[in-house]
């Protein structure tokens, strides 16, 4: 196998996942919105931010369960969906769309082995009433947190009481499954489809839960360069972001500037 090494190297490959991914849904009548800093890299940067090596979409579930359908495996030859509903193996509550040429090797305990991909987030649903809404997040955010602990690996870089903590929790955490655990965060995050409560979230991520979109900021969807390539987003990107980031137009301090995500890739 040959190391990927290039950052640049990289990110053409998800360049080209995505360029793809946007072709087979424009032609199924399919819709998503690049997401998170991928969504900030559109507007800000009309691209990648500089520092970022990752993309990330939304889609609303029907879209996102449309796709999961629809995808033939082996698409055009080296794509393949990693889902819950589609792989037995697969044990997180979001999907990837990866190009079976390559292997991604990340630093969490729940690596899946598959290739460089893009992540895709299928979005719900939550309560419109407060009450209700602080519960169910609460839940949610229980969910969440029990699975990530699970899924963290001891690091040098970390405080040692803190992979103190994160041995602790594996270890009580042990008997639990990743892919049961991932279904149980899946299905309590679709609770709440089809109830029309005016209201949105990345449920299985929980990264703007506690401040939900508006629905109407899902309810069309706009052309937007990124890269020099024409990509989808939602008309209501600045609802989105501004829950998400606060002040997203605002660039971080220059120490900040780097990536969050730790992995090993290379060409089979």
């Amino acid at each position: 196998m040959k190391e990927i090494t290039s950052v640049e190297e990289f990110k053409a490959i998800q360049l080209q996942i995505l360029k793809d991914l946007d072709a087979f849904v424009r032609n199924n009548n399919i819709y998503y919105s690049l997401a998170y800093g991928s969504l900030i890299g559109v507007i800000r940067h009309h691209g990648f931010i500089p520092w970022d090596d990752d993309i990330d979409i939304y889609m609303e579930r029907a879209h996102y369960q449309h796709l999961i359908d629809l995808l033939p495996n082996n698409y055009l030859g080296k794509y393949e969906m990693a889902c819950l509903e589609k792989n037995a193996a697969w044990n997180r509550p979001y999907a990837k769309l990866f190009d079976m040429r390559t292997l991604l090797i990340e630093s969490v305990s729940n690596n899946t082995g598959i290739g460089v991909g893009i992540d895709i987030f299928p979005v719900d649903e939550i309560p419109g009433e407060s009450k209700e809404f602080r519960q169910y997040n609460r839940e949610m955010f229980l969910l969440r947190n029990i699975y990530t602990l699970k899924s963290l690996k001891w690091m040098i870089n970390r405080p040692f009481y803190k992979n103190v903590l994160v041995l602790l929790s594996k270890a009580i955490l042990f008997p639990f499954k990743y892919r049961s655990m991932a279904m149980d965060i899946s299905k309590k995050a679709q609770k709440y489809n089809g109830a029309d409560t005016g209201f949105l979230a990345d449920n299985v991520a929980g990264y703007a839960s506690t401040k939900p979109f508006l629905k109407e900021s899902f309810s069309e969807y706009i052309n937007m360069t990124f890269e020099g390539f024409p990509v989808m987003v939602i008309k209501g990107w600045h609802d989105v972001l501004t829950k998400t980031f606060g002040d997203y137009m605002q660039l971080p301090p220059e120490e900040k500037r780097v990536t969050h995500h730790a992995f090993e890739a290379w060409w089979k």
